[in-house]
């Protein structure tokens, strides 16, 4: 990750919605996709609200496609409680995240959490990668929360 702000290098935009078809059906009328679906590898240690959970019991349907330049869109419907229902109940859908490339999440993670952003989800996955995201609601905020990520080779569908 070039610089010291974790905030170097865009990977992906990811959306909240209540219908995945539906909302694949409209992103495809605009002209983005194709959509791919999230090839998920085995979830470790995974933290819902400071609180261990089951990754399994974090429940999402995911598509993906590659807008350019190397920045994803990430499509999500979730299936159950998280940080993503509850964008859902309090505002209905739209763009939840942001997220960022990271060579090493837990540095950055440190960082952000001494900044004063509080840690909604964790999770690590099989292979080294992590993500992590960040409640970035402040007033006035312009986006709810911030991810920051590393992928495990293969996770990506291209």
């Amino acid at each position: 990750m070039a610089g010291s702000s974790p905030f170097s290098k865009l990977d992906h935009v990811g959306m909240v919605v209540r219908d995945l078809d539906k909302a694949l059906e409209h992103l495809k009328f605009l002209g983005l996709g194709p959509f791919k679906p999230f090839n998920m590898v085995i979830r470790q240690d995974t933290k819902l609200f400071g609180r261990s959970v089951d990754p399994d019991d974090i429940k999402l349907r995911i598509k993906l496609a590659d807008i350019g330049g190397g920045v994803k869109l990430e499509v999500i419907q979730p299936l159950g409680e998280g940080p993503w229902q509850n964008f859902l109940k309090a505002k209905g859908g739209g763009i939840h995240h942001l997220a960022f490339a990271a060579d090493n999440v837990g540095e950055q993670e440190k960082m952000l959490v001494q900044k004063g952003f509080a840690v909604l989800y964790s999770v690590k996955f099989e292979g080294g990668g992590a993500a992590v995201y960040f409640d970035a609601s402040k007033p006035g905020s312009l986006i709810d929360v911030i991810e920051i990520v590393k992928w495990v080779p293969g996770m990506m569908p291209w």
